[in-house]
């Protein structure tokens, strides 16, 4: 039976089965190539500093719903997508299934976007939008100037980034 979490301000538990949640991630970032854990934690850096609306396990289940995909398509074509590349690839995947229920199939959890109304779920694509456009800019720029796409990458990523 999985664990239950309460509220903000009280209310009715919640179901929040933390195990299965966490042994599906690790399970999804084994199968694309250890690059799921990384991609979140940089897309945690993103949302700390352009998205705080969004909580972290949103993001999560929005990351490895998409990066898997990528890395897999990826390696059926016999490439490794440079981090750049998944990072917007990512994101860009991100927008196209916003509007979908963001959940761990198998997980009694609720989804984790069930906080979301539609005015926050409108914040939150137009801060995904805006990353997306921002990362193609970036792996645009690497070919004209280096330090011009980490620019643009700190501007992402927010200050703590090495520019």
């Amino acid at each position: 039976m999985g664990a239950h979490t309460g509220c903000p301000g009280g209310g009715a538990w919640r179901p929040a089965d933390y195990d299965y949640d966490a042994n599906w991630i690790s399970q999804a970032n084994t199968a694309a190539d250890g690059r799921l854990v990384p991609t979140i934690k940089m897309l945690k850096a993103w949302r700390r500093a352009h998205c705080a609306e969004m909580r972290s396990y949103h993001l999560e289940v929005l990351a490895a719903h998409a990066v898997l995909p990528l890395v897999l398509a990826a390696r059926q074509r016999g490439q490794l997508l440079p981090w750049p590349v998944l990072i917007a690839g990512t994101l860009a995947t991100m927008i196209a299934s916003s509007g979908e229920p963001a959940l761990i199939v198998g997980s009694t959890s609720e989804p984790a976007d069930n906080y979301v109304t539609p005015v926050l779920r409108g914040v939150i694509t137009a801060a995904i939008r805006a990353a997306t456009q921002l990362a193609f800019l970036a792996n645009n720029l690497v070919s004209q100037s280096e330090s011009q796409s980490l620019q643009v990458w700190r501007g992402i990523f927010g200050p703590p980034f090495p520019a």
